[in-house]
């Protein structure tokens, strides 16, 4: 029976760093895509009113937020994950 828990322990404890590691890595995703779309836009999107943008970097700053995007639906994903681990083993 002891053998079962260390077993059970270890395995959680490697589940939740792939899951960090993944919520890690759509944080990143979020925060630099932010980031990016923020700057190249000016702190009011001056750059759009003024109209002085290149059709290229537009489209690269909304590739940027549908990346935003989709990591945080990813991130919201984990998120359950996390929640569901915690359950399952609180139990």
């Amino acid at each position: 029976m002891e053998d079962e828990n260390v077993a059970l322990v270890l395995q959680l404890g490697a589940e939740m760093q792939r899951v960090s590691h993944d919520l890690n890595n759509v944080l990143a995703v979020v925060l630099n895509g932010s980031q990016f779309a923020l700057e190249e836009l000016g702190p009011k999107g001056e750059a759009l009113v003024e109209g002085n943008m290149e059709p290229e970097l537009i489209k690269m700053i909304v590739e940027s937020l549908e990346d935003v995007l989709a990591a945080g639906r990813r991130g919201r994903t984990l998120s359950v994950e996390l929640n569901t681990l915690g359950r399952q083993h609180s139990k």
